[in-house]
């Protein structure tokens, strides 16, 4: 038996991240999120932990949210649209959450795809992601198992 490699040294670091789909500074730092996956590739195991804004969200929050999105977007460069909170806010994160959490349950890079794609419809496309059928937990051709464990 040789020497160990490179390869038979590495070492897998599991990492927690914390966030909500409808988050804006998370929407924030995806790139960096992005570059560490790529950088680091296999030797890192990520776990998404949903952490929900709220439950529901009243008028006060639409503001607070609308004027963190054109915060959050000024400083770090990603796109929003707040519209969103205008003329169609959301009135929850939870779905959202319980939905990425399913999706994880297919293994952390699909869990990951699909909350990168909540977050480009909340956050860019102004998709009102608060309920099953928008979040493709319901309708035609959908399985009742997803929709089950989002729930």
């Amino acid at each position: 038996m040789g020497p160990a490699s490179a390869h038979d040294c590495m070492m897998t670091v599991e990492f927690r991240y914390y966030t909500d789909p409808a988050c804006e500074w998370s929407w924030g730092t995806e790139p960096k999120l992005r570059r560490l996956l790529w950088e680091f590739g296999d030797s890192l195991s990520p776990r998404w932990v949903m952490g929900g804004l709220a439950r529901t969200l009243d008028d006060a929050d639409h503001a607070a949210h609308l004027r963190g999105w054109l915060d959050a977007s000024a400083q770090t460069g990603m796109p929003s649209d707040p519209r969103l909170w205008l003329h169609n806010p959301i009135s929850s994160t939870y779905p959202a959450c319980q939905a990425v959490v399913a999706a994880c349950e297919q293994g952390p890079e699909a869990g990951y795809r699909y909350l990168r794609r909540l977050r480009e419809g909340l956050l860019c496309e102004r998709k009102r992601l608060d309920h099953l059928e928008a979040l493709g937990l319901e309708g035609p051709g959908r399985a009742g198992r997803a929709r089950s464990r989002a729930l």
